[in-house]
């Protein structure tokens, strides 16, 4: 803060010194400089104006980051790999999480990722046609964090029922440029003969 001594002026000189020391201390409580705030030069208006300026970009910009501050650490994240019992990794390995909608398909190399999973314990699927379905209970998710969870898959043999095929000729055959007559020992037998 700067200081105004006054060296012509005292208070026995009347009143006029002792004003002039006044002023000269409300300046300088006020603007920390000798030249005094006046309405008619704009000094109070400027301040005052450049002050609500930066406190409204402030606002402008908190409200802009407010939402990610928001949303930021409430689900959160499951990865891992899935690999056969030979250490190779199942692409195209479907893991679900079961009773909700979330579920990923791991990539090449078998490694895959679920986002944006609300917190709570959870039941995982692993599966893959010509392998075991493989199932991990109680499996923990927290906010804001990536739970690790990989699995190794068993092989397994596909056993179906046999499937039984009854083939039968077409009762007119495209392929051919004339008319044959086929007769099977079927028809034979249903012919009256004497």
């Amino acid at each position: 803060m700067t200081h105004r001594t006054l060296t012509n002026h005292s208070p026995l000189e009347g009143s006029r010194g002792l004003l002039s020391f006044r002023r000269t201390a409300i300046v300088n409580l006020t603007t920390q400089s000798d030249t005094p705030l006046t309405p008619l030069k704009g000094g109070i208006f400027r301040a005052v104006t450049r002050r609500l300026f930066f406190s409204l970009c402030f606002l402008l910009l908190a409200l802009c980051f407010l939402p990610l501050a928001l949303f930021a650490g409430t689900t959160g994240k499951l990865s891992g790999r899935v690999l056969d019992k030979q250490k190779q990794p199942l692409p195209g390995a479907n893991v679900i999480i079961v009773g909700t909608a979330l579920g990923a398909a791991a990539d090449l190399e078998g490694y895959y990722s679920i986002l944006n999973i609300p917190p709570g314990t959870y039941r995982v699927q692993f599966s893959i046609i010509g392998y075991q379905t493989y199932i991990v209970e109680n499996v923990l998710i927290t906010s804001d964090k990536t739970t690790p969870l990989s699995a190794d898959l068993g092989e397994e043999t596909l056993a179906a029922e046999e499937v039984v095929v009854v083939a039968q000729r077409p009762v007119v055959e495209t392929n051919l440029t004339s008319s044959v007559s086929t007769v099977t020992s079927e028809n034979i037998a249903t012919l009256p003969v004497q």
